[in-house]
């Protein structure tokens, strides 16, 4: 259980309510900051801050002492009392935010979103979109402006950019820029292809700039060798023509994608704690305590991604058909992890216990994980997956298109199904 003792704040000083009641109210002589900081000392680092005024006009009163608080070090605040939408706490900034449909549905919850697009046309469309699909038209700002030439004495809640910083020439420029905006306290959102999972795709764009001759030809190449990667794009929910999706994919001519590695090195340098991914890429093997001395740090663990970008690569099944296949060897100790645990449950003073059975229920479970190899099935895959690879590159040499295409035609992993996890998602916290 986590204790978080309240200060309630009205006039810009400490007071307390007798039953909820504003007609009685106590006075204190600390200040709220005084205050904060002697919860602190007695080892209370979450504190619950209730702006009273803020709750009777219905809107933020005391922002600037509540702001002061947040600012102790090591100090983690809740916050109520007149806020009444996102309006309140987030102001938005969208990098290369295209035609808006990335940020469009948080101005119906309040966000006020300042929309940074190089596309003079992109941003005609997303004023649309913002106008039929979003709340408060007037609130928000539309940016004319690349990345690399915006500037603003303004900090925000979130920064946000997604499938945009690939295409730049300097990715981690770009990651900076996005990262000096936040607002400590504040998080980023960020997505971008991934290098190990997007290695296909790579190799895709590969045949078409090797066999292409123009850039007719080349969208000709990409519906002769990935038609049905292309149909099954076209199906997911994303709308999206088939000629966006070659000319996004394939014919785009920067596309430089980051690693995992690259991307938490970068959080480091911008003081950003990782909160989550999608998809996920820490291993299960997280359980201490909330309470630990020692909190897991992603940061400092980076290069362990490459087991889940080596699965990225190989990605072409939905995730119930990955499951079944690379777990099914924990069957084989199913049933004995799950004996012998039954054995010791429910333990009381009156329980009796078999010593004899025990010590064959331990011995049968020691016999039973001898036969897990969780690598086996990771490892068969990549096999065939990188013969698959070498086989294409040699004949690519050929320079025939026929000849590839009859090659594809009979891979297993190679561009089929998913052909690999080509995006990933993430959330970081910018550090007080």
């Amino acid at each position: 259980m986590i204790i978080f003792p309240a200060i309630d704040i009205k006039g810009g000083k400490c007071v307390r309510l007798l039953k909820g009641d504003f007609n009685k109210i106590t006075q204190y002589k600390k200040s709220p900051i005084d205050q904060a900081n002697e919860f602190l000392n007695l080892g209370f680092n979450n504190i619950h801050l209730v702006d009273l005024d803020g709750a009777l006009a219905e809107n933020p009163v005391n922002e600037a002492i509540i702001e002061e608080i947040s600012k102790i070090n090591k100090i983690k605040i809740q916050i109520g009392g007149g806020i009444r939408s996102l309006d309140h706490i987030k102001k938005l900034l969208d990098f290369g935010g295209g035609t808006g449909e990335q940020t469009v549905y948080l101005t119906n919850w309040g966000a006020h979103i300042t929309h940074v697009e190089m596309n003079n046309l992109a941003i005609s469309i997303a004023k649309k979109v913002f106008k039929k699909h979003g709340s408060n038209i007037n609130k928000h700002k539309f940016i004319n402006s690349s990345i690399f030439d915006f500037e603003t004495n303004k900090k925000f809640d979130i920064v946000h950019s997604r499938g945009v910083f690939s295409h730049t020439y300097y990715k981690e420029k770009a990651f900076n820029k996005l990262a000096s905006y936040l607002k400590p306290g504040g998080y980023l959102i960020f997505g971008d292809p991934n290098k190990i999972g997007g290695f296909q795709n790579m190799l895709q764009r590969f045949i078409v700039y090797s066999l292409g001759k123009s850039r007719n030809h080349m969208e000709e190449i990409c519906e002769t060798l990935f038609h049905d990667d292309i149909t099954r794009s076209v199906k997911s929910r994303a709308v999206r023509t088939r000629r966006s999706i070659i000319f996004d994919r394939w014919i785009i001519e920067q596309q430089d994608d980051p690693s995992i590695e690259e991307v938490l090195t970068w959080f480091q340098k911008n003081n950003l704690r990782f909160y989550s991914s999608h998809p996920k890429f820490i291993f299960p093997y997280l359980s201490n305590s909330m309470y630990s001395r020692k909190p897991f740090d992603i940061r400092l663990h980076k290069k362990y991604s490459i087991l889940s970008e080596a699965l990225y690569m190989i990605k072409n099944t939905e995730d119930h058909e990955d499951y079944d296949y690379y777990l099914k060897s924990l069957n084989k100790i199913y049933i004995k992890q799950k004996k012998l645990s039954d054995n010791l449950s429910s333990i009381s003073p009156d329980s009796k216990i078999s010593i004899p059975s025990s010590i064959k229920m331990v011995s049968d479970y020691k016999n039973a994980i001898k036969n897990i190899d969780l690598a086996k099935p990771i490892t068969t895959r990549l096999n065939t997956f990188l013969k698959e690879v070498e086989g294409l590159f040699k004949i690519l040499q050929t320079k025939d298109l026929i000849k590839v295409k009859k090659y594809l035609d009979k891979t297993e992993i190679l561009f089929k199904g998913y052909v690999g996890v080509r995006h990933i998602d993430y959330i970081g916290y910018k550090i007080k």
